[in-house]
């Protein structure tokens, strides 16, 4: 499965396990949309981040944090029928520029 995501934070990892052999990769913080629209019910208000890794040779395209990306996934089902999403790769589609349009505003009143 593809979907679009935003990236709001990658770190890479390593790591020895207990019989030596090396872990490593990146660990990635994901919003499961492209779009960054208002939600909100009686309940919730905004976007869940999602969790996922990456090896290193999987994750070299995430250059620009925030961003853009294509994820690719493999959806699972657990014995109790639950099901999740595993990420399996990613690729860069842009990058993301946040503009604050009153933030100038508002710094001009306190200089």
């Amino acid at each position: 499965m593809k979907q679009n995501v935003l990236v709001i934070f990658a770190r890479g990892y390593r790591m020895e396990n207990e019989d030596k052999s090396i872990n490593e990769g990146v660990s990635i913080n994901y919003l499961l949309t492209d779009d960054l629209s208002p939600v909100g019910d009686k309940v919730e208000r905004g976007i869940r981040f999602s969790k996922g890794s990456l090896p290193l040779e999987k994750a070299r395209s995430i250059n620009k944090v925030p961003g853009l990306y294509e994820a690719t996934f493999t959806v699972k089902a657990d014995s109790k029928g639950a099901v999740t999403l595993k990420l399996t790769d990613i690729d860069f589609i842009s990058e993301i520029k946040v503009e604050y349009p009153d933030m100038e505003k508002e710094i001009k009143k306190v200089v």
